[in-house]
């Protein structure tokens, strides 16, 4: 049994949605299949949390030609997060605006502000995760997902449920408009069914996962 991933774009062709794909070196983020994107950061806590030492390491990052987009935290302030996104669109690198709750599942309402709140500085993907504390809280954001990519994004949008339970919203985000999701969660999904059945020896096959 081979499960393989289809890589072709899918039309998006939900009602309301009117979002412009990012598009970096003819992948078009937005579009079709969710993407793997891998982060560079900071090598130290006071890289990241200082705010000049954070601005200039994005900056030299955005500067040195070798990265196509660059992860700003969204809620840095104001004067950081402008400096950023104007030092990163000046030198042809797209801004990806992350917000990272790692404490809870902020309320609906919350989530779409601070998602809203990105589109406003500008940064060409938004990007939200957010703790896990109960089931409800995939819900509220994945409702929350819906809300924003339906009545106000013009641009892809991540979300993103942290914790074990939370690897539900990386499966089936993009249904509610999610652009981003976890290829790694999706196989370790299919592989602990595929071994679940073959244990029982309902019937036995040999299978592998195809990532393209």
């Amino acid at each position: 049994m081979v499960y393989n991933e289809v890589a072709e774009d899918e039309k998006q062709g939900k009602e309301g949605m009117n979002m412009n794909p990012v598009i970096v070196r003819n992948v078009r983020i937005g579009e079709g299949m969710p993407k793997i994107c891998v982060p560079v950061v900071g090598r130290t806590r006071a890289e990241i949390r200082e705010a000049a030492a954070y601005v200039e390491l994005n900056r030299r990052m955005s500067g040195a030609g070798y990265i196509d987009m660059v992860d700003v935290e969204m809620f840095s302030g104001d004067d950081t997060v402008s400096a950023l996104v104007r030092c990163a669109h000046a030198c042809q690198v797209k801004v990806v605006g992350s917000n990272h709750d790692f404490q809870k599942t902020p309320a609906k309402e919350e989530i779409v502000a601070r998602l809203r709140r990105m589109q406003e500085l500008d940064a060409d993907i938004l990007k939200i995760a957010v703790m896990l504390r109960s089931k409800k809280d995939v819900l509220t954001l994945l409702a929350a997902t819906e809300e924003m990519c339906s009545e106000y994004a013009n641009r892809p949008v991540i979300t993103m449920s942290m914790d074990g339970m939370g690897v539900i919203s990386r499966l089936c985000g993009e249904a509610f408009g999610s652009a981003g999701g976890s290829r790694r969660a999706q196989a370790c999904v299919y592989a602990s069914a595929c071994y679940s059945i073959s244990r029982k020896r309902l019937f036995s096959f040999n299978f592998s996962c195809i990532f393209l």
